[in-house]
Protein backbone atom coordinates (compact mmCIF):
# COMPACT_ATOMS: atom_id res chain seq x y z
CA UNK A 1 0.00 0.00 0.00
CA UNK A 2 1.58 3.28 -0.84
CA UNK A 3 2.20 6.58 1.24
CA UNK A 4 -0.73 8.04 -0.35
CA UNK A 5 -3.08 5.48 0.08
CA UNK A 6 -2.08 5.05 4.00
CA UNK A 7 -3.14 8.31 4.38
CA UNK A 8 -6.34 8.83 3.47
CA UNK A 9 -7.17 5.26 5.06
CA UNK A 10 -6.28 6.19 8.14
CA UNK A 11 -7.84 8.46 10.66
CA UNK A 12 -10.79 8.97 8.56
CA UNK A 13 -11.90 11.82 8.88
CA UNK A 14 -9.44 13.84 10.42
CA UNK A 15 -7.07 13.68 7.41
CA UNK A 16 -9.81 14.16 4.85
CA UNK A 17 -9.94 17.89 4.18
CA UNK A 18 -6.01 17.63 3.65
CA UNK A 19 -5.90 14.91 1.54
CA UNK A 20 -8.20 17.19 -0.83
CA UNK A 21 -5.92 19.70 -0.48
CA UNK A 22 -3.27 17.80 -1.80
CA UNK A 23 -5.30 16.08 -4.31
CA UNK A 24 -6.09 19.90 -5.48
CA UNK A 25 -2.25 20.94 -5.84
CA UNK A 26 -1.86 17.31 -7.63
CA UNK A 27 -4.68 18.14 -10.58
CA UNK A 28 -4.04 21.53 -10.88
CA UNK A 29 -3.27 20.87 -14.68
CA UNK A 30 -6.45 19.01 -15.39
CA UNK A 31 -8.56 22.06 -13.98
CA UNK A 32 -6.77 24.31 -15.83
CA UNK A 33 -7.24 22.25 -19.37
CA UNK A 34 -10.88 21.71 -18.53
CA UNK A 35 -10.92 25.35 -18.91
CA UNK A 36 -12.71 26.22 -15.87
CA UNK A 37 -11.81 29.96 -13.96
CA UNK A 38 -11.63 28.14 -10.45
CA UNK A 39 -8.06 28.42 -10.16
CA UNK A 40 -5.69 27.19 -7.39
CA UNK A 41 -2.37 28.99 -6.79
CA UNK A 42 -1.07 27.82 -3.73
CA UNK A 43 -1.01 30.19 -0.75
CA UNK A 44 2.73 30.30 0.26
CA UNK A 45 4.51 32.22 3.44
CA UNK A 46 4.83 35.26 1.25
CA UNK A 47 7.76 36.46 3.44
CA UNK A 48 9.88 33.61 2.38
CA UNK A 49 9.80 34.49 -1.37
CA UNK A 50 10.81 38.21 -0.70
CA UNK A 51 13.83 37.11 -2.47
CA UNK A 52 14.65 33.95 -4.43
CA UNK A 53 17.84 33.06 -2.91
CA UNK A 54 18.95 33.38 0.93
CA UNK A 55 22.13 32.82 2.74
CA UNK A 56 23.29 30.72 5.29
CA UNK A 57 26.00 29.02 6.64
CA UNK A 58 24.10 25.98 7.05
CA UNK A 59 26.55 22.50 5.83
CA UNK A 60 23.99 21.14 3.33
CA UNK A 61 26.35 18.40 2.72
CA UNK A 62 26.31 17.27 6.40
CA UNK A 63 23.94 14.80 7.42
CA UNK A 64 20.85 16.32 8.88
CA UNK A 65 19.10 15.13 12.36
CA UNK A 66 15.56 15.78 13.56
CA UNK A 67 16.20 17.76 16.55
CA UNK A 68 12.32 18.22 17.61
CA UNK A 69 8.91 18.11 16.04
CA UNK A 70 5.50 18.69 16.59
CA UNK A 71 3.32 15.84 15.98
CA UNK A 72 -0.54 17.08 14.86
CA UNK A 73 -2.21 15.52 11.58
CA UNK A 74 -4.16 18.60 11.85
CA UNK A 75 -1.43 21.47 10.87
CA UNK A 76 -2.61 23.18 7.70
CA UNK A 77 0.60 22.58 5.73
CA UNK A 78 0.21 25.46 3.65
CA UNK A 79 -0.86 28.22 6.72
CA UNK A 80 2.46 28.05 8.27
CA UNK A 81 5.01 31.50 8.64
CA UNK A 82 8.08 32.60 10.44
CA UNK A 83 9.40 35.95 11.48
CA UNK A 84 13.16 34.15 10.42
CA UNK A 85 14.09 35.22 14.12
CA UNK A 86 12.96 32.18 16.17
CA UNK A 87 9.15 32.12 16.14
CA UNK A 88 6.74 30.04 13.43
CA UNK A 89 3.22 30.48 13.40
CA UNK A 90 1.22 27.64 12.76
CA UNK A 91 -2.23 27.06 11.65
CA UNK A 92 -4.42 23.55 12.87
CA UNK A 93 -7.09 22.66 11.42
CA UNK A 94 -9.87 20.87 14.02
CA UNK A 95 -13.13 20.18 12.94
CA UNK A 96 -14.35 23.47 12.12
CA UNK A 97 -12.15 25.84 14.40
CA UNK A 98 -8.50 26.64 13.72
CA UNK A 99 -6.10 27.68 15.84
CA UNK A 100 -2.73 29.82 15.68
CA UNK A 101 -0.01 29.07 17.32
CA UNK A 102 3.38 30.45 18.01
CA UNK A 103 6.08 28.12 18.55
CA UNK A 104 9.79 28.79 19.59
CA UNK A 105 11.77 26.96 17.46
CA UNK A 106 14.78 26.62 19.61
CA UNK A 107 12.95 23.82 20.90
CA UNK A 108 9.87 23.17 19.62
CA UNK A 109 7.30 24.38 22.43
CA UNK A 110 4.46 25.96 22.20
CA UNK A 111 4.45 29.38 23.77
CA UNK A 112 0.72 30.34 22.99
CA UNK A 113 -2.59 28.70 21.60
CA UNK A 114 -5.72 31.06 20.34
CA UNK A 115 -8.73 30.05 19.42
CA UNK A 116 -9.67 32.34 16.16
CA UNK A 117 -13.62 30.66 15.58
CA UNK A 118 -13.35 29.68 12.02
CA UNK A 119 -11.36 28.66 9.05
CA UNK A 120 -7.76 30.25 8.62
CA UNK A 121 -7.33 30.86 4.80
CA UNK A 122 -4.81 32.57 4.70
CA UNK A 123 -0.65 32.34 5.52
CA UNK A 124 -0.48 34.54 8.71
CA UNK A 125 1.91 37.64 8.01
CA UNK A 126 4.38 38.40 10.90
CA UNK A 127 5.86 42.17 11.08
CA UNK A 128 7.42 43.45 14.17
CA UNK A 129 5.01 42.53 17.54
CA UNK A 130 2.00 41.93 15.07
CA UNK A 131 0.32 38.55 13.53
CA UNK A 132 -1.92 39.26 10.75
CA UNK A 133 -4.54 37.11 9.66
CA UNK A 134 -7.40 36.05 7.61
CA UNK A 135 -10.48 33.76 8.55
CA UNK A 136 -13.93 32.89 7.48
CA UNK A 137 -16.78 32.04 9.43
CA UNK A 138 -17.75 28.63 10.08
CA UNK A 139 -21.58 27.63 9.26
CA UNK A 140 -24.12 25.24 8.50
CA UNK A 141 -23.77 24.31 4.50
CA UNK A 142 -27.92 24.13 5.08
CA UNK A 143 -28.87 27.20 6.37
CA UNK A 144 -29.36 30.17 4.07
CA UNK A 145 -27.93 33.11 3.97
CA UNK A 146 -29.52 36.89 4.89
CA UNK A 147 -26.65 39.09 3.82
CA UNK A 148 -27.02 40.72 7.44
CA UNK A 149 -23.04 40.67 7.85
CA UNK A 150 -23.27 41.38 12.15
CA UNK A 151 -26.39 38.50 12.79
CA UNK A 152 -26.42 36.25 10.30
CA UNK A 153 -24.59 32.84 10.65
CA UNK A 154 -24.19 32.26 6.51
CA UNK A 155 -22.77 35.49 6.47
CA UNK A 156 -20.72 36.94 3.05
CA UNK A 157 -17.11 37.91 4.85
CA UNK A 158 -14.11 37.40 5.94
CA UNK A 159 -12.68 38.54 9.19
CA UNK A 160 -9.07 40.31 9.38
CA UNK A 161 -7.09 39.89 12.51
CA UNK A 162 -4.33 41.60 14.17
CA UNK A 163 -2.80 39.58 17.07
CA UNK A 164 -0.38 40.53 19.43
CA UNK A 165 2.93 37.94 18.62
CA UNK A 166 4.09 38.03 22.32
CA UNK A 167 0.85 36.91 23.77
CA UNK A 168 -2.10 35.54 20.98
CA UNK A 169 -4.20 38.28 22.24
CA UNK A 170 -6.50 40.11 19.03
CA UNK A 171 -4.85 43.67 18.92
CA UNK A 172 -8.47 44.36 16.15
CA UNK A 173 -10.68 43.03 13.99
CA UNK A 174 -12.51 43.94 10.92
CA UNK A 175 -15.11 42.05 8.48
CA UNK A 176 -14.34 42.19 4.71
CA UNK A 177 -17.01 41.90 2.86
CA UNK A 178 -16.45 39.17 0.01
CA UNK A 179 -19.75 37.60 -1.52
CA UNK A 180 -20.55 34.04 -1.52
CA UNK A 181 -18.02 32.22 0.75
CA UNK A 182 -19.50 28.52 0.93
CA UNK A 183 -17.30 25.71 1.65
CA UNK A 184 -17.08 24.88 -1.74
CA UNK A 185 -15.95 28.07 -2.73
CA UNK A 186 -11.55 27.78 -4.03
CA UNK A 187 -9.25 30.87 -4.39
CA UNK A 188 -6.74 32.47 -2.34
CA UNK A 189 -6.42 35.72 0.13
CA UNK A 190 -2.57 36.71 0.34
CA UNK A 191 -1.25 39.36 2.77
CA UNK A 192 1.41 41.54 2.40
CA UNK A 193 2.65 44.81 4.42
CA UNK A 194 3.71 48.64 2.81
CA UNK A 195 4.68 51.71 4.89
CA UNK A 196 1.12 51.42 7.65
CA UNK A 197 -0.91 49.72 4.91
CA UNK A 198 -1.88 45.90 5.39
CA UNK A 199 -2.82 44.51 1.85
CA UNK A 200 -5.33 42.31 1.32
CA UNK A 201 -5.59 40.28 -2.29
CA UNK A 202 -7.22 37.74 -3.58
CA UNK A 203 -7.26 35.92 -7.16
CA UNK A 204 -10.30 37.50 -8.17
CA UNK A 205 -8.80 40.43 -8.80
CA UNK A 206 -9.70 42.27 -5.89
CA UNK A 207 -6.84 44.29 -3.87
CA UNK A 208 -7.73 46.24 -0.37
CA UNK A 209 -5.55 48.03 2.31
CA UNK A 210 -6.65 48.42 6.08
CA UNK A 211 -4.59 50.70 8.25
CA UNK A 212 -2.11 48.31 10.27
CA UNK A 213 -2.55 50.27 13.74
CA UNK A 214 -6.52 49.66 13.81
CA UNK A 215 -7.77 47.89 10.76
CA UNK A 216 -9.36 50.74 9.10
CA UNK A 217 -10.49 50.75 5.78
CA UNK A 218 -8.05 53.00 3.68
CA UNK A 219 -8.99 52.03 -0.40
CA UNK A 220 -10.17 48.91 -2.21
CA UNK A 221 -10.00 48.36 -6.16
CA UNK A 222 -11.58 45.63 -8.37
CA UNK A 223 -9.74 44.76 -11.12
CA UNK A 224 -12.23 42.44 -12.65
CA UNK A 225 -9.99 40.06 -13.57
CA UNK A 226 -8.49 36.91 -12.31
CA UNK A 227 -4.58 37.00 -11.04
CA UNK A 228 -3.37 33.46 -12.08
CA UNK A 229 -0.11 33.62 -10.12
CA UNK A 230 0.60 35.09 -6.26
CA UNK A 231 2.00 38.68 -6.45
CA UNK A 232 5.44 39.20 -6.78
CA UNK A 233 6.65 42.09 -5.23
CA UNK A 234 9.44 44.49 -5.21
CA UNK A 235 9.73 48.45 -4.58
CA UNK A 236 6.39 49.90 -4.18
CA UNK A 237 4.61 47.50 -6.78
CA UNK A 238 2.94 44.02 -7.24
CA UNK A 239 2.95 41.75 -10.53
CA UNK A 240 0.85 39.64 -11.36
CA UNK A 241 0.15 37.66 -14.56
CA UNK A 242 -3.74 37.68 -15.03
CA UNK A 243 -6.19 35.47 -16.79
CA UNK A 244 -6.41 37.59 -20.10
CA UNK A 245 -2.84 37.36 -21.09
CA UNK A 246 -1.98 40.20 -19.28
CA UNK A 247 1.03 41.18 -17.08
CA UNK A 248 -0.17 43.64 -14.80
CA UNK A 249 1.72 46.00 -12.42
CA UNK A 250 0.17 47.22 -9.18
CA UNK A 251 1.11 50.12 -7.31
CA UNK A 252 1.18 49.49 -3.65
CA UNK A 253 -0.13 52.32 -2.98
CA UNK A 254 -3.27 53.23 -3.92
CA UNK A 255 -3.73 49.92 -6.03
CA UNK A 256 -4.05 51.75 -9.60
CA UNK A 257 -2.32 49.76 -12.54
CA UNK A 258 1.05 51.21 -13.82
CA UNK A 259 1.82 49.28 -16.80
CA UNK A 260 0.02 46.73 -18.24
CA UNK A 261 2.24 44.06 -20.89
CA UNK A 262 0.89 41.33 -23.14
CA UNK A 263 2.97 38.11 -23.75
CA UNK A 264 2.21 35.29 -25.28
CA UNK A 265 -1.62 33.71 -25.66
CA UNK A 266 -0.57 31.83 -22.28
CA UNK A 267 -2.66 30.91 -19.32
CA UNK A 268 0.33 31.91 -16.98
CA UNK A 269 1.29 29.95 -13.78
CA UNK A 270 4.46 31.23 -12.13
CA UNK A 271 6.28 34.59 -12.55
CA UNK A 272 9.71 36.59 -11.46
CA UNK A 273 10.42 39.68 -12.04
CA UNK A 274 13.67 41.10 -12.53
CA UNK A 275 14.05 44.79 -11.49
CA UNK A 276 18.05 45.16 -12.88
CA UNK A 277 17.16 44.52 -16.51
CA UNK A 278 13.35 44.78 -16.16
CA UNK A 279 12.97 41.77 -17.74
CA UNK A 280 9.90 39.19 -16.54
CA UNK A 281 10.19 35.55 -16.27
CA UNK A 282 7.11 33.56 -16.82
CA UNK A 283 6.09 29.97 -16.87
CA UNK A 284 2.85 28.53 -18.57
CA UNK A 285 0.39 25.94 -18.05
CA UNK A 286 1.31 24.17 -21.20
CA UNK A 287 5.10 23.99 -20.20
CA UNK A 288 6.36 27.36 -21.82
CA UNK A 289 9.06 29.46 -19.58
CA UNK A 290 9.79 32.42 -21.31
CA UNK A 291 11.84 35.63 -21.00
CA UNK A 292 10.04 39.14 -22.03
CA UNK A 293 11.95 42.67 -21.58
CA UNK A 294 9.07 45.51 -20.62
CA UNK A 295 11.21 48.38 -20.81
CA UNK A 296 9.66 50.26 -23.12
CA UNK A 297 5.98 48.20 -23.64
CA UNK A 298 2.83 48.66 -21.84
CA UNK A 299 3.35 52.33 -20.60
CA UNK A 300 0.38 53.07 -19.14
CA UNK A 301 -3.28 51.73 -17.59
CA UNK A 302 -5.18 51.58 -20.85
CA UNK A 303 -2.99 50.45 -23.96
CA UNK A 304 -4.71 51.32 -26.87
CA UNK A 305 -3.98 48.26 -28.02
CA UNK A 306 -2.65 44.73 -27.69
CA UNK A 307 1.16 45.49 -28.47
CA UNK A 308 2.73 42.43 -27.35
CA UNK A 309 6.20 42.32 -25.19
CA UNK A 310 9.32 40.84 -27.50
CA UNK A 311 9.78 37.34 -25.77
CA UNK A 312 13.90 36.93 -25.98
CA UNK A 313 13.81 33.58 -25.63
CA UNK A 314 11.32 30.27 -25.07
CA UNK A 315 12.14 27.28 -23.44
CA UNK A 316 9.60 24.07 -23.65
CA UNK A 317 9.17 21.52 -20.62
CA UNK A 318 7.06 18.61 -20.53
CA UNK A 319 4.04 20.35 -18.29
CA UNK A 320 2.83 22.93 -16.42
CA UNK A 321 5.41 25.29 -14.88
CA UNK A 322 4.84 25.35 -11.23
CA UNK A 323 7.72 27.92 -10.12
CA UNK A 324 10.38 29.87 -10.90
CA UNK A 325 13.19 31.49 -9.14
CA UNK A 326 16.37 33.46 -10.32
CA UNK A 327 19.54 32.01 -8.46
CA UNK A 328 23.18 33.12 -9.11
CA UNK A 329 23.42 30.07 -10.98
CA UNK A 330 20.54 30.94 -13.30
CA UNK A 331 16.74 30.07 -13.62
CA UNK A 332 15.42 27.09 -11.52
CA UNK A 333 11.49 25.79 -12.66
CA UNK A 334 10.24 23.40 -11.29
CA UNK A 335 7.23 21.49 -13.39
CA UNK A 336 4.52 18.39 -12.97
CA UNK A 337 6.73 16.50 -15.55
CA UNK A 338 8.29 15.52 -12.06
CA UNK A 339 11.52 17.43 -13.22
CA UNK A 340 13.72 20.47 -12.02
CA UNK A 341 15.47 22.55 -14.62
CA UNK A 342 18.24 25.11 -14.54
CA UNK A 343 17.92 27.26 -17.44
CA UNK A 344 20.89 30.46 -18.75
CA UNK A 345 18.95 33.41 -18.16
CA UNK A 346 21.02 35.15 -20.60
CA UNK A 347 19.43 32.41 -23.62
CA UNK A 348 17.41 30.42 -22.22
CA UNK A 349 19.20 27.18 -23.01
CA UNK A 350 18.91 24.04 -20.47
CA UNK A 351 22.10 23.77 -18.19
CA UNK A 352 21.13 20.90 -15.98
CA UNK A 353 17.47 18.98 -15.24
CA UNK A 354 16.91 16.40 -12.63
CA UNK A 355 14.49 13.94 -12.57
CA UNK A 356 12.49 13.18 -9.08
CA UNK A 357 10.69 10.52 -7.50
CA UNK A 358 6.88 13.07 -7.86
CA UNK A 359 5.66 15.47 -8.25
CA UNK A 360 7.22 18.79 -6.69
CA UNK A 361 4.76 19.64 -3.60
CA UNK A 362 5.57 23.55 -3.28
CA UNK A 363 8.21 26.08 -4.05
CA UNK A 364 11.80 24.68 -3.63
CA UNK A 365 13.63 26.58 -0.69
CA UNK A 366 17.02 27.86 -2.60
CA UNK A 367 20.04 28.85 0.33
CA UNK A 368 23.31 29.65 -1.20
CA UNK A 369 23.83 27.15 -4.02
CA UNK A 370 21.73 24.13 -2.92
CA UNK A 371 17.97 23.92 -3.64
CA UNK A 372 16.05 21.62 -1.00
CA UNK A 373 12.96 20.21 -2.58
CA UNK A 374 9.73 18.29 -1.37
CA UNK A 375 7.62 16.01 -3.25
CA UNK A 376 4.36 15.28 -2.69
CA UNK A 377 3.68 12.08 -0.45
CA UNK A 378 6.89 11.21 -1.07
CA UNK A 379 9.39 10.74 2.74
CA UNK A 380 12.27 12.27 0.99
CA UNK A 381 13.63 15.82 0.76
CA UNK A 382 16.52 15.94 -1.63
CA UNK A 383 19.05 18.30 -1.32
CA UNK A 384 20.42 19.64 -4.90
CA UNK A 385 23.50 21.48 -5.90
CA UNK A 386 22.76 24.28 -8.16
CA UNK A 387 25.94 24.27 -10.36
CA UNK A 388 25.38 20.05 -11.47
CA UNK A 389 22.14 19.56 -10.72
CA UNK A 390 22.96 16.48 -8.29
CA UNK A 391 21.89 14.69 -5.37
CA UNK A 392 24.04 16.05 -2.79
CA UNK A 393 21.90 14.96 0.58
CA UNK A 394 18.77 14.39 1.87
CA UNK A 395 16.47 14.43 4.71
CA UNK A 396 14.38 10.67 5.24
CA UNK A 397 11.12 10.49 7.36
CA UNK A 398 10.30 7.48 8.96
CA UNK A 399 6.72 5.88 10.25
CA UNK A 400 5.01 6.04 7.21
CA UNK A 401 5.61 9.81 7.17
CA UNK A 402 5.71 11.94 4.02
CA UNK A 403 6.44 15.83 3.33
CA UNK A 404 3.58 18.17 2.17
CA UNK A 405 5.02 21.70 1.68
CA UNK A 406 8.12 23.34 1.07
CA UNK A 407 10.91 24.12 3.79
CA UNK A 408 11.10 27.60 5.89
CA UNK A 409 14.59 27.76 7.12
CA UNK A 410 14.90 29.55 10.82
CA UNK A 411 18.19 29.87 12.66
CA UNK A 412 19.52 26.96 10.88
CA UNK A 413 17.19 24.54 11.40
CA UNK A 414 15.21 23.26 8.28
CA UNK A 415 10.98 23.23 9.21
CA UNK A 416 9.68 21.03 7.09
CA UNK A 417 6.02 20.07 7.76
CA UNK A 418 4.53 16.62 6.90
CA UNK A 419 1.53 14.37 7.38
CA UNK A 420 2.48 14.09 10.76
CA UNK A 421 3.13 17.49 12.08
CA UNK A 422 6.26 19.64 11.90
CA UNK A 423 9.77 18.26 11.74
CA UNK A 424 13.06 20.62 12.47
CA UNK A 425 16.29 19.26 10.82
CA UNK A 426 19.69 20.61 11.08
CA UNK A 427 23.11 19.21 10.21
CA UNK A 428 24.43 20.86 13.24
CA UNK A 429 24.44 21.12 16.63
CA UNK A 430 20.16 21.11 17.53
CA UNK A 431 20.82 23.55 20.47
CA UNK A 432 21.10 27.12 19.18
CA UNK A 433 23.07 28.15 22.69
Amino acid sequence: MTNWQKFTRQSFPQNFLLAVFLQTVIFTQIVFNQGTEKLFPKNENIQSIRTSVETTTVDFTTPFKNCWNISDSKILSNKIASDNTGSLVVSFLSGKISLINTINTFSGEKIWESDLGGEIISVPYIENENIYVITKPTFNLNTVGTGDIANDTRANYLTLRSLNKESGITNWQTKILTGNISGSESGWELLHIFKSSLLVFNNKGTISAFNTDNGEPLWSIENKILFLTSPFFVDDRAIFAASDGQIIFVSLLDGSIIKRVYADDERYTAIYYDKERENVILGGQKGDILLINIRDVGIGDKPEKKKKAKVKWKFRNGAEVTDISLTTKGILASSLDNFIYLISDDNGELIWKRRLNGRISAKPLVLDDYAVVTTVAEPVASIIDLDNGRLVNKITLTNDNFFIERPILIEKKLMLTTQQGVFAFSSGECSNN
